[in-house]
């Protein structure tokens, strides 16, 4: 799987948080797990997917903040977080991301 491009696990009743190991898929280009009911803090791990250029997180229980370490997916292009329950303002490091065209 180290070399797998695309993942999509979106509307599978995927419950609790997202796993740790998301960050060995080093070749990840595209990462869809919205309509889920995935819980905690948008996860630091994401961070190490350096080839992600699509993230949707969207329509699951996320909470806290917009984490830093998004600023660190340089190729991100399209990132959807909305339905969740992600508080406070959209970090300033979003901004870095020059190949990002929706949000």
């Amino acid at each position: 799987l180290v070399q797998l491009k695309d993942l999509d696990l979106s509307w599978n009743n995927l419950v609790g948080s997202t796993r740790t190991e998301i960050d060995e898929l080093v070749e990840l280009e595209c990462l869809y797990l919205y309509g889920n009911q995935i819980t905690g803090s948008i996860p630091t791990e994401i961070a190490e997917l350096v080839q992600l250029k699509d993230l949707d997180l969207s329509w699951n229980n996320l909470v806290g903040s917009t984490r830093t370490e998004i600023d660190e997916l340089v190729e991100l292009e399209c990132l959807y977080l909305y339905g969740n329950q992600i508080t406070g303002s959209i970090p300033t490091e979003i901004a870095e991301l020059v190949q990002l065209k929706d949000l």
